[in-house]
């Protein structure tokens, strides 16, 4: 059976990817998708935009799309709302709704983690590249109805050691009730020093997960498996996984995507200890 891990540095960037059809300086790598892990229901990806790039008008009308930034800062129109994001900020794009988004620093890099949700490729989700929309003013930060910042969102209280969510900080960065997306979720984890999360199922969501920083041993059926920053796993529907913090004092920073489902409710969770 193929290794359910990988690294950024092992997956290539996209080069059909042409700045004639709004991919402007644009380096995009596939973490999760119908061709790397044979994912079925969304896509995990990451985008690096150089200093003035971007990716012009388009929409995709199979596909609900998320993004949140690691760094840097972006200028995002969404519909008819225009946003200036930053670190920690996360947005949310509805199917067949136009995007556009625009790195305006001279000097600096803007790196995001992405969600198709919907659809497991790019061809499926559908592409479509539309004229140049006229910038508006941005918003005032925390007027738009489709960004939320890290800081303002909260950890998740209900979830219960007893069921294997061992010490963890649980952001829902967008689900169906923050923000309302349809087929999938986008959270956030730190795991402290020797905290885990128990052996466990979705029978109804696929999952992809992304190490931002520190270090830790993901569960794949009955093998574990290291992990680091950059490094992506990849879980079928229904398949037992779990992830473990082995350091002794250093935390450990994930986003994770589910996908088929927009909510833990509808992913489903068996405990299999």
């Amino acid at each position: 059976m193929a290794k359910p891990v990988s690294s950024l540095a092992e997956i290539a960037s996209d080069v059909r990817l042409r700045r004639e059809d709004g991919w402007v300086d644009m380096d995009v790598r596939w973490l999760a998708n119908e061709g790397t892990f044979g994912a079925r229901h969304h896509v995990m990806g990451r985008t690096l935009f150089m200093p003035g790039g971007g990716h012009r008008s388009h929409k995709h009308p199979h596909a609900e799309e998320i993004m949140y930034i690691l760094r840097g800062r972006l200028v995002t129109t969404i519909g008819e709302e225009t946003v200036c994001m930053g670190p920690q900020d996360v947005c949310y794009v509805p199917p067949d709704t136009l995007h556009v988004m625009r790195n305006v620093s001279p000097t600096e890099p803007c790196e995001i983690i992405f969600v198709y949700g919907g659809a497991p490729s790019l061809a499926k989700a559908g592409y479509v590249a539309l004229p140049d929309h006229p910038a508006h003013e941005p918003l005032p930060r925390g007027a738009s109805r489709w960004v939320r910042t890290l800081p303002t969102i909260p950890s998740d209280v209900k979830l219960r050691p007893e069921s294997g969510w061992m010490n963890m900080d649980v952001k829902w960065l967008v689900d169906e009730a923050r923000l309302g997306s349809r087929t999938c979720v986008l959270g956030r984890t730190i795991f402290p020093p020797g905290s885990s999360h128990g052996a466990h199922s979705h029978p109804h969501a696929e999952e992809a997960m992304y190490v931002v920083r520190g270090y830790g041993e993901t569960l794949d059926g009955d093998t574990w498996y290291p992990m680091g920053p950059e490094d992506v796993v990849f879980t079928p529907l229904g398949v037992r996984h779990g992830f473990r913090n082995t350091s002794p004092s250093e935390p450990c920073e994930t986003l994770w995507t589910y996908g088929g489902a927009p909510s833990l409710a509808k992913a489903g969770y068996v405990e299999m200890r």
